[in-house]
């Protein structure tokens, strides 16, 4: 009997021992592919870019919608990635985190049971390079608060694109949603621009482009003064600002470009384009972000208050970049606390801001 048993806890540890090892594995295999992924790009291996990526991966998988699905429609096409200057394209290319070149770009649609009418334009996020439409968990617990979700593709740099190609492509999706607004039972003049990280940066494009699209802006961490950030080559914890503006790039991390205007940043800075006629905006961003600096979200709210215009910065001490990644995580609340709050006018930004 006492042999018998001693057998049982032998092969229970042996279980427990591989479910351990198996955990492992899961955990930290992500991990090692986004080192992977880092050192095949230009450039010296660095914490943060490390970092970044499996931050990405490991919490932006897609998985998290539920039983959820999206509708997806083709809302424009480009021209082939074989038509475009080579020498616009990365030599190194896309790194394996970025979707294929498709030059059909394309926008899920994803419908809540219970639609209150309004509707998110939400923009993902990946250093303008990396990932895809469905990469937010985020999407699941809008789709619970009624919201009509569209989520579209957009041109990424390493294909050769810069930022107007990028807001010219979010144009057109904001344009296609026009157009399908009834069919989607959405109301058209309900409609707000989220994004999380350089998807803020371009939903403050948008939002400030074409403010009488949008009710709403609320941006994720993204850079609100860009041409700040460009001026002073801004590098802290091994990484730099991503090449956004210019072609020909050198170091993936880095604004090392031959053929580089520094003069056309302005167009692709959100605080040089807000005007009295900006939609009301909300920012949420960690204090001690190594990877886009808080002062540019300060620099943007002063500029909002300067104006007139309605705004939230909701600074979260000693948080870093990707302060909301993790369903249960403190910025990740809050995020949903407050979107809810913005898009339902339940005076966030009066009793926020006394």
């Amino acid at each position: 009997m006492q042999k018998q048993r001693q057998q049982q806890l032998t092969r229970f540890r042996k279980a427990a021992l591989a479910c351990y090892f198996t955990c492992l594995i899961c955990t930290f295999v992500p991990l090692l592919q986004s080192l992977s992924v880092i050192n095949a790009l230009p450039g010296a291996f660095s914490f943060g870019k490390w970092l970044f990526l499996s931050l990405h991966r490991l919490n932006l998988s897609g998985t998290a919608h539920g039983d959820y699905e999206p509708e997806t429609y083709t809302y424009r096409s480009h021209r082939s990635l074989e038509d475009q200057d080579p020498e616009m394209r990365w030599s190194e290319g896309c790194p394996s985190s970025s979707r294929p070149f498709d030059p059909d770009l394309k926008l899920d649609v994803w419908r809540p049971e219970d639609p209150n009418g309004q509707a998110i334009l939400y923009i993902h996020g990946g250093g303008w390079s990396l990932l895809d439409k469905s990469n937010s968990f985020h999407i699941r617990h809008m789709l619970e608060s009624g919201y009509t979700v569209v989520s579209p593709q957009y041109s990424l740099v390493c294909h050769g694109y810069n930022g107007v190609d990028m807001l010219d492509d979010l144009v057109a999706a904001r344009r296609y949603l026009s157009t399908r607004a009834e069919q989607w039972g959405v109301d058209d003049e309900r409609v707000t621009v989220v994004g999380t990280s350089s998807g803020g940066h371009l939903a403050l494009l948008l939002a400030y482009t074409h403010p009488s699209n949008f009710t709403n802006v609320y941006n994720l961490y993204g850079p609100g003064d860009f041409a700040e950030w460009f001026e002073k080559g801004w590098t802290a914890g091994g990484t730099a600002g991503l090449e956004f503006t210019c072609h020909n790039v050198e170091d993936w991390w880095s604004f090392v470009a031959p053929n580089c205007d520094p003069d056309g940043v302005d167009s692709v800075s959100p605080i040089s384009l807000v005007t009295g006629d900006s939609p009301r905006t909300v920012t949420l961003h960690g204090t001690s972000d190594s990877l886009i600096p808080f002062y540019l979200s300060e620099a943007l709210h002063a500029r909002l208050d300067e104006l007139g215009i309605e705004n939230l910065l909701i600074g979260l001490d000693g948080f870093d970049h990707g302060l909301d990644l993790g369903e249960a995580s403190v910025g990740s609340q809050i995020f949903r606390w407050t979107l809810a709050a913005m898009m339902n006018g339940d005076g966030i930004f009066e009793d926020m801001n006394n």
